[in-house]
């Protein structure tokens, strides 16, 4: 019987974030964001529930059909310790003015969000019962996803959590291609 590879998750460390254009085909021009400070993330696999009918006849089950679960892709929900306009306008459209930390929703159809890819590095420890060491990093990718501002709060003397959800789909632009809703793998450093 073969043994399953353990891996011990503790801590998001990095999110990368690429505009992709509106098909969710690459942006040769976009610009590459990488967000050192992620709070949390959180994710849900999300399925289509299979149905089931049962045909009845007389006193009797005459016929039942039981559809598997489809799987359609993962909704995420993402905190970050700081506002940052660039991230606001990957996520959710509209324009950014770095020099002046400036960010406006979208006015017209044509600054509306495009699909975006995402990267989120999580650290890998090693099981151990007298200390664990990080090995590596499990790294997850999601190359298409489409996402909104939630929530974010500010009182007296509590910093503001800036919040979005975000949904990866498989990214269907290369129908000879389709890359899946999101994969992850054991790597030794972010890149």
């Amino acid at each position: 019987m073969a043994s399953p590879t353990n891996t011990y998750l503790y801590g998001v460390r990095q999110i990368r974030l690429l505009n992709l254009l509106a098909t969710g085909a690459a942006d040769g021009s976009a610009t590459t964001y990488d967000i050192t400070n992620p709070q949390s993330v959180g994710y849900n696999f999300v399925y289509i529930d299979g149905e089931e009918a049962v045909h009845r006849g007389g006193d009797d089950i005459k016929a039942i059909i039981n559809e598997d679960n489809k799987f359609i892709g993962v909704d995420f929900n993402v905190v970050f310790a700081a506002l940052m306009n660039e991230i606001d306008a990957v996520i959710c459209g509209g324009t950014s003015t770095p020099a002046s930390s400036k960010w406006e929703s979208p006015t017209t159809d044509a600054l509306e969000a495009y699909p975006f890819s995402m990267i989120i590095w999580v650290a890998n420890y090693v099981e151990s019962d007298r200390g664990s060491v990080q090995d590596g990093f499990i790294m997850f990718t999601m190359p298409f996803c489409k996402g909104k501002r939630t929530t974010d709060s500010n009182a007296d003397k509590t910093f503001g959590k800036p919040a979005y959800s975000m949904e990866a789909r498989n990214n269907e632009s290369d129908s000879e291609d389709i890359e899946s809703a999101i994969s992850y793998e054991k790597v030794s450093s972010i890149t």
